[in-house]
Protein backbone atom coordinates (compact mmCIF):
# COMPACT_ATOMS: atom_id res chain seq x y z
CA UNK A 1 0.00 0.00 0.00
CA UNK A 2 1.31 3.81 -1.12
CA UNK A 3 0.51 6.34 1.33
CA UNK A 4 1.20 10.01 0.42
CA UNK A 5 1.20 13.66 2.38
CA UNK A 6 -0.72 16.77 1.55
CA UNK A 7 -0.82 19.67 4.12
CA UNK A 8 -0.18 23.28 4.85
CA UNK A 9 3.24 24.46 4.45
CA UNK A 10 3.39 26.90 7.19
CA UNK A 11 2.42 24.28 10.14
CA UNK A 12 4.28 23.79 13.31
CA UNK A 13 6.74 21.30 14.81
CA UNK A 14 3.76 20.37 17.53
CA UNK A 15 1.96 17.87 14.78
CA UNK A 16 5.74 15.60 14.72
CA UNK A 17 4.41 13.49 17.69
CA UNK A 18 0.88 13.31 15.91
CA UNK A 19 2.63 12.66 12.07
CA UNK A 20 4.95 10.03 14.03
CA UNK A 21 2.29 7.97 15.29
CA UNK A 22 0.03 8.03 12.04
CA UNK A 23 2.79 6.91 10.05
CA UNK A 24 3.60 4.44 12.63
CA UNK A 25 0.02 3.40 12.56
CA UNK A 26 -0.28 3.09 8.63
CA UNK A 27 2.24 0.57 8.82
CA UNK A 28 1.32 -1.62 11.59
CA UNK A 29 -2.52 -1.37 10.47
CA UNK A 30 -2.99 -0.77 7.34
CA UNK A 31 -0.07 -2.56 5.80
CA UNK A 32 2.15 0.46 4.36
CA UNK A 33 5.06 -0.36 2.72
CA UNK A 34 6.07 2.75 0.46
CA UNK A 35 5.58 6.53 1.15
CA UNK A 36 5.59 9.80 -1.29
CA UNK A 37 6.05 13.13 0.33
CA UNK A 38 7.00 16.42 -1.55
CA UNK A 39 9.79 18.84 -0.85
CA UNK A 40 8.42 22.42 -0.07
CA UNK A 41 7.27 24.03 3.06
CA UNK A 42 7.53 22.39 6.74
CA UNK A 43 4.77 20.09 6.66
CA UNK A 44 6.88 18.16 3.62
CA UNK A 45 10.20 18.10 5.87
CA UNK A 46 8.27 17.05 8.82
CA UNK A 47 6.99 14.10 7.18
CA UNK A 48 10.58 13.96 5.96
CA UNK A 49 11.94 13.33 9.45
CA UNK A 50 8.93 11.03 10.80
CA UNK A 51 9.90 8.56 7.51
CA UNK A 52 13.49 8.69 8.35
CA UNK A 53 12.71 7.69 11.93
CA UNK A 54 10.11 5.07 10.50
CA UNK A 55 12.84 3.56 8.38
CA UNK A 56 15.15 2.77 11.52
CA UNK A 57 12.59 0.80 13.35
CA UNK A 58 10.66 -1.07 10.08
CA UNK A 59 13.78 -1.26 7.69
CA UNK A 60 11.15 -3.02 4.79
CA UNK A 61 9.53 0.40 4.35
CA UNK A 62 10.31 2.29 1.57
CA UNK A 63 9.91 6.39 1.12
CA UNK A 64 10.95 8.72 -1.79
CA UNK A 65 10.84 12.40 -1.79
CA UNK A 66 9.04 13.31 -4.85
CA UNK A 67 10.61 16.18 -6.74
CA UNK A 68 8.46 18.65 -8.84
CA UNK A 69 11.84 19.68 -10.19
CA UNK A 70 15.76 18.61 -11.11
CA UNK A 71 17.56 18.05 -8.91
CA UNK A 72 21.00 20.15 -7.89
CA UNK A 73 23.80 19.07 -6.29
CA UNK A 74 22.74 21.30 -3.08
CA UNK A 75 19.55 19.37 -2.00
CA UNK A 76 18.78 17.66 1.40
CA UNK A 77 18.03 14.49 0.31
CA UNK A 78 20.19 11.54 -1.19
CA UNK A 79 20.05 10.63 -4.76
CA UNK A 80 18.34 7.08 -3.44
CA UNK A 81 15.88 9.17 -1.52
CA UNK A 82 14.36 10.80 -4.71
CA UNK A 83 12.18 10.22 -7.45
CA UNK A 84 11.50 12.50 -10.42
CA UNK A 85 7.90 11.82 -12.17
CA UNK A 86 8.09 10.17 -15.24
CA UNK A 87 8.00 12.94 -18.24
CA UNK A 88 8.04 15.91 -15.70
CA UNK A 89 10.81 17.14 -17.78
CA UNK A 90 8.51 18.54 -20.37
CA UNK A 91 6.35 20.11 -17.67
CA UNK A 92 6.23 24.17 -18.06
CA UNK A 93 7.82 24.88 -14.64
CA UNK A 94 4.78 27.20 -13.40
CA UNK A 95 2.93 23.77 -13.73
CA UNK A 96 5.31 21.14 -11.67
CA UNK A 97 4.28 21.34 -8.22
CA UNK A 98 1.02 20.45 -9.40
CA UNK A 99 2.01 17.69 -11.37
CA UNK A 100 4.23 15.98 -8.83
CA UNK A 101 1.15 16.60 -6.19
CA UNK A 102 -1.33 14.80 -9.02
CA UNK A 103 1.50 11.99 -9.38
CA UNK A 104 1.53 11.20 -6.05
CA UNK A 105 -1.97 11.50 -5.88
CA UNK A 106 -2.63 9.00 -7.97
CA UNK A 107 -0.04 6.71 -7.13
CA UNK A 108 -1.52 6.53 -3.08
CA UNK A 109 -4.28 4.43 -1.65
CA UNK A 110 -3.68 6.63 1.54
CA UNK A 111 -3.63 10.31 2.26
CA UNK A 112 -2.24 11.98 5.49
CA UNK A 113 -3.72 15.38 5.51
CA UNK A 114 -2.76 18.40 7.62
CA UNK A 115 -5.16 21.14 6.40
CA UNK A 116 -6.07 24.29 8.57
CA UNK A 117 -6.28 26.73 5.60
CA UNK A 118 -7.45 27.03 2.36
CA UNK A 119 -5.14 26.85 -0.48
CA UNK A 120 -3.63 23.62 -2.88
CA UNK A 121 -3.39 21.09 -0.03
CA UNK A 122 -6.90 21.58 0.33
CA UNK A 123 -7.62 21.04 -3.16
CA UNK A 124 -5.30 18.19 -3.35
CA UNK A 125 -7.42 16.36 -0.53
CA UNK A 126 -10.64 17.07 -2.10
CA UNK A 127 -9.39 15.72 -5.10
CA UNK A 128 -8.78 12.81 -3.53
CA UNK A 129 -11.94 12.62 -1.58
CA UNK A 130 -13.77 12.37 -4.75
CA UNK A 131 -11.34 9.95 -6.18
CA UNK A 132 -12.39 7.36 -3.24
CA UNK A 133 -8.86 7.64 -1.52
CA UNK A 134 -8.76 6.74 2.53
CA UNK A 135 -7.83 10.29 3.87
CA UNK A 136 -6.68 10.68 7.62
CA UNK A 137 -6.59 13.70 8.45
CA UNK A 138 -4.30 15.01 11.55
Amino acid sequence: MICTFFGNSDCSADICPTLEKTIFDLIEQKRATHFLVGNHGNYDYFVYTALKKAKTLYPYIRYSVVLAYMPRKDVLFSEEETLLPDTIETVPKRCCIAYRNRYMLEKAGYIVAYIRRSGNAEKYVQLAERKGKTIIYI
